[in-house]
């Protein structure tokens, strides 16, 4: 991918939060492309740019951190004084009724409309804009290398949907749903075609269109 290419060696940082101005929330989600599941989005505001070195250096866009420093910089993140963060959650059947992009932007105003802080503007990590926003907000693309605040809510939604995914997959251990998260490998999609699909699975998809409408439940 060309961020990956582009920014995998520098930490994102402020520049785009101090151009804008006053309280800005970074938003990320997490379950986009996901088979099975919910998806997940994050919001955070910074109310200090003045952040510790070790706070700073362990935020970075969650898809470059290993698993155990993406908990370790939730943690860091959900308990420092600079911030605060809010989650929000569209769920299976969410998805399936209005599809994967507007629950997206869905789980995204719930998750800034969570926030205890008034915030005025909002950064969001990637190219796709939306009514549903009633904020003034910027869409960029790779936010979450550049935007601390966005790399921030990109730690806290995947950590918390990961969780979830994990919780889930105890319903239905023959997924593995704590490995794939819902992903559609080649173990996720073997275990669709020898057991047929969950209530979770995303049913509209491309994978799921021969299957009969009974479902394990």
């Amino acid at each position: 991918m060309i961020c990956n290419k582009i920014f995998s060696m520098a930490n994102p940082d402020f520049h785009i939060e101090r151009g804008i101005g006053g309280l800005v929330a970074g938003i990320d989600e997490v379950g986009y492309g996901a088979l099975a599941g919910p998806v997940v989005a994050a919001a955070v505001v910074f109310h200090s740019y003045d952040i510790s070195e070790s706070l700073a250096n362990s935020i970075n866009d969650s898809k470059v951190l290993s698993a155990s420093n993406r908990v370790r910089a939730y943690g860091m993140i959900s308990s420092s004084s600079s911030c605060s963060y809010a989650v929000g959650i569209a769920e299976v059947d969410e998805i399936n009724c209005i599809n994967v992009l507007q629950a997206t932007f869905l789980a995204m105003k719930r998750a800034y409309k969570s926030l205890s802080s008034d915030v005025g503007h909002l950064i969001i990590d990637g190219n796709k804009k939306s009514d549903i926003f009633d904020l003034p907000h910027s869409t960029v693309v790779c936010a979450d290398k550049k935007s601390t605040s966005v790399a921030a809510a990109s730690i806290i939604a995947k950590v918390t949907r990961d969780k979830m995914m994990a919780d889930l997959g105890e319903l239905y251990p023959q997924f593995n749903w704590k490995k794939n998260k819902g992903y559609g490998t080649k173990e996720h999609m073997g275990a669709i075609l020898t057991h047929g699909p969950t209530e979770l699975h995303r049913r509209y998809y491309k994978p799921f269109i021969n299957f009969s409408e009974n479902i394990i439940m």
